[in-house]
């Protein structure tokens, strides 16, 4: 459910990420970053803490790197747990545009996506899946 840099690590292409956005202070809840699996680079984006999502900056550095691969045209993966599946939502009319603006820019976007599903409740959450090419469940 709670996901590292370590364990990603772990999994891609000679062990090598490039980070994105890692400086935004707000938005630490999410992992966002580019790496080779395969020999092809992607977009990764999860949430590394319990809250993931839980800030207006992370779902803005979200929608960032879903630009960013849209622009280098490199497949995302998403990899959901419960953290990704509850996404922030406080009702203020910020908070809803940054959400918006997340949910258009996937939607919009030509590039693959892929889900990896980490927790049983993430197979069960529809909106989760919406816009996804790929999902696969990830029983540990």
């Amino acid at each position: 459910e709670v996901l590292s840099a370590t364990e990603i690590v772990a999994l891609v292409d000679r062990g090598e990420i490039v980070p994105f956005k890692a400086d935004a202070e707000q938005g630490r809840g999410v992992i966002t970053m580019f790496a080779q699996l395969g020999g092809v680079t992607v977009g990764i984006l999860g949430a590394r803490t319990q809250s993931g999502f839980g800030t207006e900056t992370a779902v803005f550095k979200a929608t960032q790197l879903i630009k960013a691969a849209e622009m280098t045209r490199s497949p995302i993966v998403k990899i959901l747990g419960k953290s990704f599946v509850d996404p922030y939502r406080d009702g203020s009319a910020d908070a809803v545009r940054v959400w918006n603006d997340y949910e258009s820019q996937m939607q919009n976007s030509a590039v693959p996506h892929v889900a990896l599903a980490l927790d049983p409740e993430g197979i069960h959450a529809p909106h989760a899946y919406r816009d996804t090419d790929i999902k696969v469940y990830v029983n540990n």
